[in-house]
């Protein structure tokens, strides 16, 4: 799975410092989240089915050893003949109350 665009706020949330490259991998973005066998699962799920997911919660931990809760929605954006998909992923921390 690739990288098509990121925004600021990816990077800040995900304590990534390098820039994110267009069709980066993203187990190369060296973050937990991204890298579990779960994530990747959902995601491959999503891609199959073109099944929505909205606010699954998932605590993950930061590269500077903070824990977060978070709520990720993913959805297929576009589906191309050729099996192409591109899946948007939306991340935001939950608030605690």
């Amino acid at each position: 799975m690739r990288v098509i665009k990121v925004n600021k706020g990816f990077h800040k949330f995900f304590e990534i410092e390098t820039e994110v490259v267009e069709g980066s991998r993203l187990s190369d973005l060296g973050n937990s989240f991204l890298n579990r066998e779960e994530t990747k699962k959902e995601i491959r799920k999503i891609i199959v089915t073109n099944e929505q997911v909205r606010g699954r919660q998932v605590e993950i931990e930061t590269s500077s050893g903070k824990r977060k809760t978070i709520l990720f929605d993913a959805k297929i954006i576009h589906a191309e003949p050729s099996l192409e998909r591109k899946v948007l992923i939306v991340v935001k921390e939950k608030q605690h109350s």
